[in-house]
């Protein structure tokens, strides 16, 4: 799955985007697995490129928001603790003239 991350920058919008989806199909019909896939595809997005990267604010915020989901079904503390962290990062590194490239009304709804 790695090299797939590094193959350029439209995988990143696509891989976001499949874990995006999985997030919803999770939120749909409580599937753990596809939850823990997404979690896994956001931080391999955020791992494979910089601070700068454009994707990287979104991606932060949507991992926090997949952990939260995650943490609602299992509980467990760590999750929680990570999805505020992040959530108090991307609010630091807010900047209200970029815009976001890819939709997460899915994550958000």
């Amino acid at each position: 799955m790695q090299d797939f991350i590094n193959d350029g920058e439209n995988d990143v919008s696509e891989i976001i985007d499949l874990a995006i989806s999985l997030m919803a199909e999770c939120k749909a019909g409580l599937s753990l697995s596809n939850l823990n896939t997404a979690v896994v595809l956001f931080r391999q997005v955020l791992d494979s490129r910089p601070a700068t990267h454009p994707l990287h604010t979104d991606t932060m915020r949507d991992l926090a928001s997949a952990l939260g989901v995650r943490f609602m079904y299992t509980n467990q503390i760590h999750d929680l603790k990570e999805s505020w962290t992040l959530r108090s990062e991307t609010v630091k590194g807010w900047n209200p003239d970029q815009n976001s490239s890819h939709n997460v009304s899915a994550v958000h709804s």
